[in-house]
C-alpha cells in the first residue's frame, strides 16, 4: 500500500464498489465509530477538507448518487436514473460534514453517505508516486512516472497533450489516465 510505497491494491482498496478499505468503511460508516484503514485515512481527511472548504461544492459523499446513475459501472448503464430516484437521493443531502471524527475514528449521522473518491483518489496515489520517486532521489520524478506506467505512445508533455483514458501496464495504477499526443 502507499504507506510501504507500493501501489499494488490501491484500486481494489478505494473504489467503493469492490472488495477493499472504502468499501468496508462505507458498510461500516452508519453502524457506530469505525477505525479507518491507515492508507485511506488521509484521504478522507483531504477530502473532507477539500468538502469543507469548496463549501460543498466538492464532496464525494454522494456515492450513492454516482451509483444511482450507474457511473460505478465498468458499461454504462442504459437508461438514466428516475427523477424520483434523484430527488429522494437529493433530500437526504448526503455530505462529508456527515462524518464525525475522533482521531482514526469516524462516523457517519446520514445512512445516504457513500464516499467515492474518485479521482481526488487518483490525484492522490500520483502525488504520493511522485514524492515516493523524489525520496528515492530521482530528479525528474514526471518523466520516470511516465516511464513506468504509461504505453509506449504515451508523452509526459509536449505541445498538444491531452488526457484520455487508458488502460493499466502491470503494476501502475488502474484505472489510469495517460497523457498523450493529439496524433494519437
Amino acid at each position: 500500500m502507499l504507506t510501504t510505497g507500493r501501489y499494488e491494491g490501491v484500486e481494489e482498496d478505494w473504489y467503493p464498489w469492490r472488495p477493499g478499505a472504502l468499501a468496508r468503511f462505507n458498510r461500516r460508516l452508519a453502524g457506530g465509530p469505525s477505525a479507518v484503514d491507515a492508507d485511506l485515512l488521509p484521504l478522507l481527511q483531504g477530502s473532507s477538507e477539500l468538502s469543507r472548504r469548496s463549501l460543498g461544492l466538492f464532496d464525494p459523499a454522494i456515492g450513492r448518487l454516482t451509483e444511482l446513475w450507474g457511473f460505478h459501472r465498468d458499461e454504462p448503464r442504459g437508461r438514466p436514473p428516475e427523477p424520483e430516484a434523484i430527488g429522494a437521493l437529493m433530500r437526504r443531502r448526503p455530505a462529508m460534514s456527515d462524518l464525525r471524527w475522533n482521531g482514526r475514528e469516524i462516523q457517519g449521522t446520514n445512512p445516504a453517505v457513500q464516499i467515492d473518491l474518485g479521482a481526488y483518489a487518483k490525484g492522490y496515489a500520483v502525488d504520493r508516486a511522485i514524492a515516493h520517486l523524489r525520496d528515492s532521489g530521482s530528479q525528474t520524478p514526471w518523466s520516470m512516472l511516465a516511464a513506468i506506467c504509461a504505453p509506449s505512445d504515451a508523452v509526459a508533455s509536449g505541445p498538444g497533450a491531452s488526457v484520455s483514458a487508458g488502460s493499466a501496464l502491470p503494476g501502475c495504477l488502474r484505472p489510469s489516465s495517460w497523457v498523450k499526443t493529439k496524433a494519437s
